[in-house]
């Protein structure tokens, strides 16, 4: 970097200031250089400030502007380039650059960092995980084979968004009584209408068309831990949402013996979008 000095600016207390420029003439400004540093002290980033209009400015060739800035105080941009979406790309479409780094970066409160892109050039998208657990009223006694396990379970914050979705990750199902018997339980990306505890399992075809998977303990899934027993059932199953909430109910293709009337509990893991 070159640099000369220019007299100018103010003078305070009998003191002269010089400007710092380049060969070029532009003025030399030392600002934060490290991505991931905090936006406070000594080499702090140099705001540049602009100006908001109500009314479009009329500039001169030549004239010298502040910056034009939104009513919200972002900088105005006009870029020239292609407006249909998909027609090929013409003109001077403004590119917005991120980065890729082959292990996540760790930021801290406040810090300046680059949009995020995976190896293939695309943003990436923060995802949540959440585990929901629901126990359901059961009867403290026997069931028969097909019956429902308990009344209609809500997952609630399925979805962080009004008609998104997720990813099913994993089911839990503890069961105080260790009975060990096929539970499934059934999904569904809006309310039905669900059956009665202790009764046969018979959803309506209309009810059907909201399903979004079932997810069996069957198949050596049980573990002993005592009188009690859990099952655990690793899945990936893509699911959208008319709302928020995933809806479901447990059937049984066992024949189980409960002895009180909060023996279930499911844990449903969920990666939502």
């Amino acid at each position: 970097m070159f640099g000369s000095t220019v007299k100018g600016g103010p003078s305070e207390g009998g003191t002269r200031y010089w400007l710092l420029l380049d060969s070029s003439g532009r003025q030399i400004i030392v600002g934060q250089v490290a991505e991931d540093a905090a936006v406070s002290g000594d080499g702090a980033p140099v705001l540049i400030a602009g100006r908001y209009d109500a009314s479009p400015r009329s500039v001169d060739d030549g004239d010298k502007v502040t910056l034009a800035l939104t009513a919200a105080g972002g900088v105005l941009v006009q870029a020239t380039g292609q407006a249909a979406e998909d027609a090929a790309v013409a003109g001077n479409p403004v590119l917005i650059a991120g980065r890729y780094d082959s292990s996540p970066r760790t930021l801290d409160d406040g810090d300046v960092g680059a949009i995020a892109l995976d190896l293939a050039g695309y943003v990436l998208a923060a995802r949540g995980g959440i585990s929901v657990s629901q126990t359901p009223t059961v009867t403290a006694g026997i069931y028969a084979a097909n019956d429902a396990v308990g009344g209609l379970l809500t997952f609630a914050n399925a979805a962080r968004i009004t008609g998104k979705g997720g990813r099913i990750k994993s089911l839990v199902i503890l069961d105080d009584a260790g009975q060990d018997a096929e539970i499934e339980l059934w999904l569904f990306n809006a309310t039905f209408t669900a059956m009665a505890d202790n009764d046969p399992w018979a959803p309506s075809e209309a009810d059907l068309r909201k399903l979004v998977a079932i997810i069996t303990s069957g198949g050596g899934a049980w573990f002993a831990a005592g009188t009690p027993s859990a099952a655990r059932v690793e899945v990936s199953q893509r699911y959208d949402l008319v709302g928020t909430s995933l809806f479901g109910q447990l059937v049984t293709r066992g024949t189980p013996t409960f002895a009180a009337t909060d023996d279930v509990t499911v844990i449903l893991g969920l990666e939502t979008d």
